[in-house]
């Protein structure tokens, strides 16, 4: 009837009523959809689709055994529903049906994963898709910003699998940041960057409240720099994959190759270093012979500029919070070292200079606990460094 076959209709004969009915039918949302798409394509390859984008998360969203896809229709006759080879995964999300004048009628499952017709019919639905949510974003930001916080993570994962459409998908992205309270895109970001700033920075973490008094920001907030913050699970996939965006480079101030300084700022900082190197060289060395078993290299920190300490990952190596997240999926990672950095600036270090090779093994262990603190990461005895806290409290009282 009629009503069925509304998506064969011009978008401007169909009531805003009737593509909420027909929505409640095919998603069964009784809610209004957050966003309409209703198309038709001619030519070589001639189809009509409707798709919603939902205002809710699906209660079925987050179960493996989902069924997703469009509904399939060939010259108004129902083929079948859930056809997942008319969408890729990350856009499982969106509802509605296509309906194709070029596809037989007798069509089978296994003649769509072999047909290239549906594989550009999906090509031209991911397309129009990611083109509204653009528009979407451009137009009505309150909107996109209330599907971000349902679909996020799912454009999410198109950024890592879908490589066809990754740019378009890294214009759709959104994050917190240490400059603003709401939502900012990376094109934003680039907007506000500071003349000189080498790279667009990022740091990743369980919250955003967590990981706006990290002591990896200090260096960036003395210079200005703006950093987004990563909290999905998702997001130590997605940054393995998202290394650059018009032509910036994307760098994690966990990371051991950030670079911060000017070439001037580099000089300067050559004599610091020495005399660094002058004064803590020897202590330099007994942390590392310490905590030989825990790190792979103790380094003069350029990053902090208040903490003592503060461990990094070489760049091809797993992050902390990747390991536990692995870990917590029931997959065992080898354990990998990472660099202690310490700040030789810190007044703990002139003291711990001085101390006794015993109180000093001490010290070093609280602060590389307080370094595992920092990144997130928990502590192998709890109690021993509550112990060790306490007692250096007492011997520190008048």
């Amino acid at each position: 009837n009629s009503q069925k076959a509304l998506w064969l209709r011009s978008p401007s004969e169909v009531t805003k009523e009737e593509y909420n009915e027909f929505y409640h039918h095919v998603a069964h949302d009784w809610s209004e959809p957050l966003k309409t798409i209703h198309f038709k394509a001619e030519g070589t390859q001639e189809f009509a689709a409707l798709m919603y984008i939902p205002k809710n998360v699906p209660f079925d969203f987050y179960q493996r055994e989902q069924k997703y896809g469009l509904s399939l229709y060939v010259r108004r006759v129902f083929i079948m529903a859930d056809c997942e080879d008319l969408q890729p995964r990350y856009l499982r999300f969106v509802k509605g049906l296509v309906d194709s004048s070029d596809l037989p009628l007798n069509v089978s499952r296994e003649i769509l994963q072999k047909d290239s017709r549906v594989e550009k019919i999906q090509k031209a639905l991911v397309s129009k898709v990611l083109s509204s949510l653009k528009d979407l974003q451009t137009k009505e930001r309150s909107d996109y910003e209330t599907f971000w916080a349902n679909f996020g993570p799912s454009i999410k994962e198109g950024v890592v699998t879908d490589y066809t459409n990754q740019e378009k998908l890294k214009d759709l992205l959104l994050f917190r940041s240490s400059a603003a309270e709401g939502w900012t895109t990376l094109a934003e970001y680039v907007e506000r960057m500071k003349p000189e700033q080498k790279s667009i920075y990022f740091l990743t973490g369980d919250s955003t409240e967590t990981l706006k008094d990290s002591p990896y920001l200090e260096r960036l907030k003395a210079k200005g720099y703006e950093v987004l913050f990563l909290t999905d699970n998702i997001d130590e996939w997605v940054s393995r994959e998202l290394t650059d965006y018009k032509e910036k480079k994307l760098l994690s101030i966990a990371s051991d190759q950030l670079d911060l300084d000017t070439e001037e700022e580099k000089k300067a900082k050559e004599e610091e270093l020495k005399q660094a190197e002058e004064k803590l060289g020897g202590l330099k060395k007994f942390i590392e012979e310490t905590l030989k078993d825990h790190v792979k290299e103790v380094r003069f920190s350029e990053r902090l500029t208040e903490s003592p300490v503060c461990l990094v990952s070489q760049t091809q190596d797993p992050s902390a919070r990747m390991e536990r997240l692995m870990e917590a999926m029931g997959k065992v990672m080898p354990k990998t070292k990472r660099i202690l950095e310490i700040n030789p600036k810190h007044a703990v270090f002139e003291k711990l200079n001085g101390l006794t090779e015993t109180h000093k093994a001490d010290w070093i262990e609280i602060l590389y606990n307080q370094a595992l603190l920092n990144e997130g990461s928990p502590l192998k005895d709890p109690a021993k460094f509550a112990k060790q806290v306490a007692n250096l409290m007492v011997a520190a009282a008048p």
